[in-house]
């Protein structure tokens, strides 16, 4: 098929022009998609898509016994299906990158919508609440943008500088945060939104739950957000994701002072006489961070009580009695040998 023949048929496709034969053949692929019990259209990819619906077809052709005057017919129709499928899953891809991953808030598209637009002109912190309940907490100069009444099926705003954002769950409405080239996607959760206008950077910091940052494709054009699949991080408690606007790159690390699961288990961290190993599993289960240890310092013994510090002080306590020094890979922490050279 030419590339002219393809669009020419996807735009007929998309716009409702389809002949009664056309929409026949489209309403049967949706009828061996609803017999998938199990498939969750946001959580699978493209490619897994189009293996699960071709194997579907597969069954359903052994399963029907068509008889020789029929073969003229079931060969057009075999034809004109393998013609359509792919309309079909494009429309499905179609679906997905402008629901799943909007550029822009819904709410901001409708005229004369209810709109509420709050601003922090103070220098102290400001908190709103959201027609859900959910709580935000604006940082001074910061502003947000929200309807009165969210959408039936999701929940949106637009932040304008920093912010913590306190969710209230509901998975069957998820939660957008539109921020600059950000988009926040949650069900309910902890977080904070920054921007460092020094830097050019802007970052989103998880306290509790899971986040998805999204990078927005809002300044492409329709095709190319159309073929291009998005930057997305996958975020949870004590870690970051940092967007650079000078190379337009996403950096995941680690939050700048991770806090522990639970405030009562801070008291765990006095040691006596623990290999580092030990030490490192103990810290991994308060803050939720992967930390390793180099194979030969794992039997090292530690003494020392590291209540009352952040995770990162704590790391230099023990460093500096193991004489050892740690580094920072992504969102892990290796402890190892001090490098003399």
């Amino acid at each position: 098929m030419s590339r002219q023949l393809f669009h020419l048929l996807l735009e007929r496709y998309l716009s409702g022009t389809c002949t009664p034969e056309e929409e026949e053949i489209v309403k049967q692929w949706y009828d061996l998609l609803d017999q998938e019990q199990t498939l969750d259209l946001s959580d699978v990819s493209f490619e897994e898509l189009e293996n699960r619906l071709w194997t579907k077809i597969s069954e359903a052709a052994k399963k029907k016994k068509v008889k020789t005057r029929y073969f003229v017919a079931r060969d057009g129709f075999w034809i004109a299906a393998s013609l359509f499928l792919p309309l079909l899953l494009i429309g499905f891809w179609i679906n997905w990158k402008f629901n799943y991953l909007p550029s822009s808030p819904q709410f901001a598209k409708v005229q004369h919508s209810h709109q509420i637009c709050i601003q922090n002109k103070k220098n102290k912190k400001k908190e709103i609440h959201l027609p859900d309940h959910s709580k935000v907490i604006l940082y001074p100069g910061a502003s947000i943008v929200y309807p009165r009444f969210f959408l039936s099926d999701k929940r949106e705003v637009i932040l304008t500088g920093d912010a913590r954002f306190l969710v209230q769950a509901n998975p069957s409405k998820p939660f957008f945060v539109f921020h600059g080239d950000l988009i926040t996607r949650v069900l309910g959760t902890e977080f904070l939104i920054k921007s460092d206008t020094h830097a050019k950077e802007d970052e989103v910091i998880v306290y509790s739950g899971k986040v998805e940052v999204i990078k927005s494709e809002k300044h492409e054009n329709f095709l190319r957000r159309l073929t291009s699949l998005p930057k997305i991080a996958q975020l949870t408690i004590n870690q970051r994701v940092i967007l650079a606007q000078e190379n337009n790159e996403f950096r995941e690390t680690l939050a700048e002072r991770p806090i522990p699961l639970h405030e009562e288990d801070i008291g765990s961290t006095n040691f006596q006489e623990v290999t580092l190993a030990a030490v490192a599993k103990e810290l991994t289960r308060l803050y939720a961070i992967d930390i390793q240890v180099a194979k030969d310092l794992q039997k090292v013994t530690f003494t020392g009580d590291l209540s009352d510090m952040e995770l990162f002080k704590q790391l230099e306590f023990i460093c500096g009695v193991t004489q050892s020094s740690y580094q920072l890979y992504g969102k892990t922490i290796l402890i190892h040998k001090l490098n003399k050279n």
